[in-house]
Order: structure tokens, then C-alpha cells, then sequence
């Protein structure tokens, strides 16, 4: 995995931590990747397991 996208992941694994720990299992993903500071896409991209 290339450095950026390292960083990338490793962003929205915090930012879903921080938001389950504030709000609770029903956050919505798209606070999550804003949380994280990426796209909706990247969030999908790298935890879409199943869905493809």
C-alpha cells in the first residue's frame, strides 16, 4: 500500500473511533470520512468488504 494511501486509512480508522466513542454505532460513514478529511469514495474504497 503506497504511503498516502497508508495515511489515508489509518485517518479514517481515528476518525471512526472518535466517532463511535462521541456518537455512538449509528453514525453515518459520510461523518466518518469528514471526520477523517477524505471523500466519501476513499471511506468505500477501503472498507467495502461484501459490497463489491
Amino acid at each position: 500500500m503506497r504511503k498516502d494511501a497508508r495515511a489515508r486509512r489509518d485517518r479514517l480508522i481515528a476518525a471512526a473511533a472518535d466517532a463511535f466513542r462521541d456518537e455512538g454505532y449509528g453514525v453515518a460513514l459520510e461523518q466518518i470520512a469528514q471526520r477523517a478529511g477524505v471523500g466519501r469514495g476513499t471511506l468505500y474504497r477501503n472498507f467495502s468488504v461484501g459490497l463489491r
